[in-house]
C-alpha cells in the first residue's frame, strides 16, 4: 500500500466522521489508472456486499 493505515484514518477523519462498523475500502482495482467522467467503479467485500459508484465531475463549492 502506498499509504499506512493510521495515514488514511487521519485523512479521512479530516473530511467525514467515521463510526463504528464504517468500512474503509483500499487496494488496486484491476486496470488500474485515472477514472473518468461516465466509468462506473464497483467495489465491495467478496461475499457480503457490492456497491457501484457513477464516476461524476466534481461541482465547485458554491455552485448548485
Amino acid at each position: 500500500m502506498i499509504f499506512k493505515l493510521p495515514f488514511l484514518i487521519g485523512h479521512i477523519s479530516s473530511i467525514m466522521t467515521l463510526l463504528e462498523g464504517d468500512v474503509i475500502l483500499t487496494g488496486t482495482p484491476k486496470g488500474v489508472g485515472p477514472v473518468k467522467v461516465g466509468q462506473k467503479i464497483t467495489a465491495g467485500i467478496t461475499n457480503l456486499l457490492d456497491v457501484e459508484f457513477n464516476v461524476e465531475k466534481r461541482q465547485k463549492q458554491g455552485s448548485s
